[in-house]
């Protein structure tokens, strides 16, 4: 909330900080669109 942002938006990046999308074993259609996913997220939130 220091940078700017609102509660939700600084919660957001916290637990995106803990995420790990790089997710093995996934197939690469399905790891492409979760890594979409976060990055629109992330957008939102930015």
């Amino acid at each position: 909330m220091a940078r700017g942002l609102s509660e939700d938006e600084a919660t957001s990046v916290i637990i995106r900080g803990f995420l790990n999308v790089d997710m093995t074993g996934l197939p690469d259609a399905l790891a492409r669109e979760t890594k979409r996913m976060f990055d629109m997220t992330l957008e939102k939130v930015m």
